[in-house]
């Protein structure tokens, strides 16, 4: 809400910013947003746009059946606000045209942010996870067994989400997935069959086991991480961030002119044809821009981070430290993904198979390449 002292700042609502707290919470417990929005019409909270109405009098038009009929819409909308960061978000969208003032949305690489502009209601890490948990689908099964593993674990083949099976035999469930796209049509992948129990057991080990090599390479990893720190202060770092403030400005600049010229048209001053000319060599640069800023933003943003993700991965580590049980948060938290390969051998006996684990933050940096293990192997007798 703005602050009654000062309009241009946002603060803490008393009254709603618990709420969005708890939804952020159940998001990353694992819950879907259909999940969500159904507890919180069973607990008679009201919808943002009726809360508006009954607390400044906004009025819209009535477009639900009761002032407590959450949509999925609306959750999503919420937990992918980065406005609960304590950023402020601009630009999301622009006019058609000078002509055509109907918006358009804009992708979200091109949105103004300006950071910490006011007191956040969740935290980065929090704000990650939940987003992570958002893209993936949840389904329900007719056993109401918790798939803990819901939208992580995936086939190596076609990159298809391995889906749950809960096949009964002799009153017994036996949990298990399988790849989606072989369960839709056999011609299009193999099986890639894996028990739920095997995912389980593999996944806790590597955990553990990750936990272990940080404790022994502690020191070696502060090293690594002061090392990387010294990178992103180098020569050939500040020459790329200046090249990325320069390229930036410059595009700003072509968005000005590129108006300027719509209104030289407009009012007869300007040719159509010189107009064209113009336009089309300023879109050109502008597009040569748009690959440049993104090419060196990833390369800025990936030396600036990768010693912030030794950080995280250290405390992350450090708090689920001697873990015995899988849960959802955890397995958000720490996993981005697991990858199945199809069994090698026979069916039963000499079957061994390959699961890939995909820590978060790690994965991609040199050091744990060289001296983690990020895979593992069934093996049936």
């Amino acid at each position: 809400m703005k602050s009654p002292e000062n309009r241009h700042l946002l603060i803490p609502n008393p009254e709603t910013a618990p709420l969005v707290r708890r939804m952020y919470r159940m998001a990353a417990e694992g819950m879907g947003t259909a999940k969500i929005a159904r507890i919180l019409r069973e607990d008679g909270i009201l919808t943002p746009r009726s809360y508006a109405q009954k607390t400044w009098g906004i009025t819209k038009p009535k477009t639900y059946k009761d002032e407590t009929d959450w949509a999925d819409s609306s959750v999503r909308v919420i937990l992918t606000n980065k406005v609960y960061l304590g950023h402020m978000v601009s630009q999301k969208s622009k006019p058609t045209s000078f002509k055509n003032r109907k918006p358009i949305k804009l992708p979200e690489d091109e949105y103004v942010i300006v950071q910490n502009t006011h007191e956040p209601l969740v935290t980065d890490e929090e704000f990650d996870i939940v987003q992570h948990a958002v893209r993936k689908k949840q389904r329900r099964n007719k056993h109401a067994f918790v798939n803990i593993f819901s939208g992580l674990i995936k086939c190596s083949d076609c990159g298809a989400g391995m889906v749950l099976q809960s096949p009964i035999r002799k009153g017994v469930v036996h949990n298990s997935y399988v790849c989606n796209r072989y369960r839709q049509s056999p011609k299009y992948c193999t099986t890639h069959y894996i028990k739920y129990d095997d995912v389980y057991k593999l996944v806790l080990e590597s955990i553990q086991e990750k936990q272990r090599f940080v404790a022994a390479h502690h020191d070696e990893l502060a090293d690594y991480a002061k090392k990387l720190a010294g990178q992103g202060a180098d020569s050939e770092s500040k020459r790329m961030r200046n090249d990325l403030d320069n390229a930036a400005k410059r595009k700003t600049e072509l968005d000005t002119l590129i108006q300027k010229l719509f209104e030289q048209m407009a009012l007869g001053s300007m040719s159509q044809e010189r107009f064209n000319t113009l336009a089309a060599a300023y879109e050109n640069e502008q597009k040569s821009l748009k690959v440049k800023i993104g090419d060196l933003e990833k390369v800025v943003s990936t030396r600036h981070s990768n010693e912030n993700n030794i950080m995280q991965f250290f405390e992350l580590v450090g708090r689920y430290e001697n873990v015995t049980t899988l849960t959802v948060p955890i397995l958000r938290t720490l996993i981005d993904s697991i990858v199945v390969h199809q069994s090698e051998g026979g069916k039963i006996l000499n079957r061994t198979q390959k699961v890939v684990i995909n820590f978060r933050f790690i994965q991609e940096l040199e050091f744990f390449r060289e001296r983690g293990r990020s895979c593992c192997r069934v093996n049936d007798r």
